[in-house]
């Protein structure tokens, strides 16, 4: 994840935009509060937040429907416009630099509705409407979620089509793939959570949205609870590390957790045998760097 520094106040208003998933039945949307001065750039790593995808394919904005063939006026058919990663510039020379464009110029009342289309494979397309927008309070945050209903789509899932076939196969045990997508499905959201379509946590994702855009540094030490599950949470790839904040938030890590004897003795006991067996002397590995294979049939005996 990327983080911005802070804007001043630099004139701009907020945009309240809906946005929802086109095809979605029922419908998954986000109504959300923008600053229009968002480059976007910023409003792509907003949408991943606020929407819940792990930001992991290519994406673009055009100010018309990707997937909508274009009616002709006055005999030709006129050229949307469309914004792209810096990345993907050399592959069309007529797209635009998304850095280089502004929400508030991209999204007006004249302009009509904006659309974000995420994973080209999947084809995840995104329409931004404007419904209205008002001054900007001095220190708002530059991006809140105001409301919405249900969770993102899984990623890979086959678009639209292929996450309501899901949906559907997952609601019917008797299915003949049940099995197989309960378990792709279980191994894609991860083992933190549980898969439930209709969740959004409006908190947890304005959690995220002011990580995106921090106020400005206090200088303040990092309490200490929050040191090692902060290096554990950088250590994951960037592309999940906003589930498993969400997952640490819920789990209320400041209170004490009893860790029963039995337990415990379960949990130490494969470190304990090692520690053991090693020993002081310590223990010779193979020239690949492997233990040897006499200890590793002990462990297997031992541990089970």
């Amino acid at each position: 994840m990327t983080t911005h520094a802070s804007h001043r106040d630099d004139g701009s208003v907020l945009l309240q935009v809906k946005v929802s998933i086109v095809g979605a039945d029922p419908a998954i949307w986000r109504l959300l509060e923008l600053d229009s001065s968002l480059t976007l750039d910023e409003v792509h790593e907003v949408l991943q937040a606020a929407v819940g995808w792990r930001d992991m394919h290519l994406h673009s904005f055009t100010d018309t429907d990707p997937y909508k063939r274009l009616r002709a006026v006055n005999g030709q058919v006129p050229e949307p416009r469309r914004w792209v990663a810096e990345d993907l510039l050399d592959d069309f020379e007529e797209d635009l630099l998304e850095s280089d464009y502004v929400l508030g110029q991209a999204l007006t009342a004249e302009s009509g509705p904006l659309f974000y289309e995420y994973d080209f494979g999947d084809g995840w397309i995104h329409r931004l409407e404007l419904t209205g927008s008002l001054p900007k309070p001095l220190n708002a945050p530059r991006a809140r979620l105001v409301d919405g209903a249900r969770r993102a789509p899984l990623e890979d899932s086959g678009g639209i089509g292929g996450y309501l076939d899901l949906l559907d196969t997952l609601a019917r045990p008797s299915h003949e793939n049940h099995s197989d997508l309960k378990e792709w499905m279980a191994w894609t959201t991860g083992p933190w959570q549980e898969f439930d379509p209709e969740h959004l946590d409006i908190d947890s994702v304005n959690n995220e949205l002011a990580l995106l855009f921090p106020a400005p540094e206090t200088n303040e030490p990092i309490p200490s609870n929050q040191t090692l599950t902060h290096e554990l949470t950088e250590r994951l790839p960037p592309a999940i590390r906003r589930e498993f904040r969400s997952y640490l938030a819920a789990a209320n890590l400041d209170q004490p957790v009893r860790v029963e004897a039995d337990v415990a003795e379960a949990m130490t006991a494969p470190y304990l045998w090692l520690i053991r067996r090693i020993g002081s002397d310590g223990l010779s590995l193979t020239a690949a760097g492997w233990l040897p294979p006499a200890v590793v049939r002990e462990a297997t005996t031992a541990l089970g």
